[in-house]
């Protein structure tokens, strides 16, 4: 996600609007390493863990393109995809397919969005396309409407999808049936109270929530990024700023229950990749 468009004054508007809804609960969590992406990940938005495998991909502007990393967080793999990318932004997978979403919207003038499943056997891709019920994709503000997606879970059969919600803070959750091409989604649920906006997610099955990762604030004013456990049932459970950090975009779980996190690069630094462990709760 980029704000190269977001005029000065608007942006400290947002920034202040995120802060303000920081949560007071939090407590520490460890880092235990952090990594340089190459600079072919400088602008790496989703990340997942699956058979072993991690895979990450990068937002507009970069070749439609999905990378495989080892764990030292260098590219061992590079599979290219014959769709575009408008604006990818998270990514997960089941046994058959890994699923890129490119439902990135921070201007709010997409009408529609699009998963794309590419099949982990054959290579072939095919696409659902997601319109949001109630959307007045013409008449949206940029960086100023709750129609901009940058987490994705697949949970249950089922992809779910997490907004940002600039303007209202309340980050929805849609859920998309992976065989219908075509569909017009309406909110499941909402998560009230987390201290800034969703940039990634993760199903933890081994403790049956949700992780979210996101921040408040953006590159102007700078970035206080978070990580948020979320019951099944979308309630806060727990947050934790993630000091030293910055534009944390996404998560992914591993099978031993590491957390590994990505950072996007900026002109100051570079991408990267974290590995983290959760508290004692």
């Amino acid at each position: 996600m980029k704000f190269k468009f977001l005029p000065t004054n608007l942006a400290i508007a947002v920034a202040i609007a995120l802060t303000a809804r920081v949560s007071a609960h939090s407590n520490s969590l460890s880092i235990t390493e952090k990594l340089h992406l190459t600079e072919e990940l400088h602008e790496t938005s989703g990340l997942v863990c699956h058979a072993d495998q991690i895979f990450t991909i990068n937002d507009s502007g970069n070749a439609p393109a999905v990378f495989s990393l080892n764990e030292t967080g260098k590219i061992v793999d590079k599979i290219q995809l014959a769709v575009p990318n408008i604006d990818w932004e998270a990514i997960d997978a089941d046994d058959a397919y890994l699923y890129i979403a490119d439902t990135g919207n921070n201007h709010g003038n997409r009408q529609r969005v699009q998963v794309h499943k590419w099949n982990r056997q054959s290579g072939e891709v095919s696409s659902v396309s997601i319109a949001y019920k109630d959307n007045r994709f013409d008449r949206n503000i940029p960086y100023q409407h709750d129609y901009d997606v940058e987490a994705m879970v697949v949970h249950n059969g089922q992809l779910l999808l997490f907004t940002k919600s600039w303007r209202s803070g309340v980050a929805n959750v849609y859920q998309v049936d992976v065989e219908e091409k075509q569909q017009v989604v309406t909110p499941i649920a909402n998560i009230d109270g987390l201290p800034g906006v969703v940039t990634g997610a993760a199903w933890d099955s081994q403790r049956n929530v949700f992780l979210l990762v996101g921040y408040s604030g953006n590159a102007l004013t700078g970035y206080t990024p978070y990580l948020a456990q979320i019951s099944e049932q979308y309630k806060v459970q727990y947050t934790s700023a993630l000091s030293g950090l910055s534009q944390v975009e996404a998560i992914c779980i591993r099978a031993d229950g590491e957390i590994w996190i990505t950072q996007e690069g900026s002109r100051t630094q570079p991408s990267k990749l974290i590995k983290l462990s959760l508290p004692s709760l």
